[in-house]
């Protein structure tokens, strides 16, 4: 009796220990976005023209690093990306405003931890060049992940507003290998 009941345990254990190694294998990993962290980070910037209204639109490539524009509203305070394990995340938030324009936050993540106007620059950056790369996105993706992102957050942080940067300069000279202080130019 006290050998069957040993065998059930070493089996429990075995299983559990199995199921364990299986989910921490798995080639995904799930970011979550806070809204209203990101809500909350936008007023509390200075100078801000626009009032932000609690919704818009999340923009992320998915696992298939095809790139999806969710929308969403005030009632939603987090949103699940689920993409490849390994892979930089870029998010962009544009809150819908009382004009035309849109307020932006974003994370670029692992690089930024926190929602700023800084990583939602770093993130539409990179975005724009997984969709206007001549290759597809995962190729691409591929490609950024080995630029020195850090350093690029960290040199934009000079900029009080860096959407005010040409975007097509920096991203060419990214994609080119080309990038540097000189690259960063308030668009004329």
């Amino acid at each position: 009796m006290m050998m069957k009941v040993f065998r059930i345990y070493i089996f429990t254990l075995a299983t559990i220990f199995v199921a364990l190694f299986l989910v921490s294998c798995s080639q995904e990993e799930k970011f979550i976005v806070n809204l209203e962290s990101a809500f909350a980070e936008v007023l509390s910037r200075e100078n801000l023209d626009l009032i932000p209204e609690q919704n818009g639109f999340i923009i992320y490539f998915d696992e298939n690093f095809v790139l999806q524009k969710t929308e969403f509203s005030s009632e939603l305070s987090e949103f699940e990306i689920i993409f490849p394990k390994g892979n930089i995340i870029p998010v962009l938030i544009e809150f819908n405003t009382n004009s035309l324009e849109k307020i932006y936050a974003g994370k670029l993540y692992p690089v930024t931890e926190d929602f700023s106007i800084h990583s939602a620059f770093c993130s539409f950056v990179y975005q724009k060049l997984l969709r206007c790369s001549n290759q597809d996105a995962k190729t691409s993706n591929d490609f950024c992940k080995y630029f020195n992102w850090n350093k690029f957050y960290e040199s934009i942080l000079k900029f009080e507003n860096p959407f005010l940067l040409d975007s097509d300069l920096i991203c060419n000279d990214i994609s080119t290998n080309q990038f540097s202080a000189r690259s960063l130019k308030i668009k004329e």
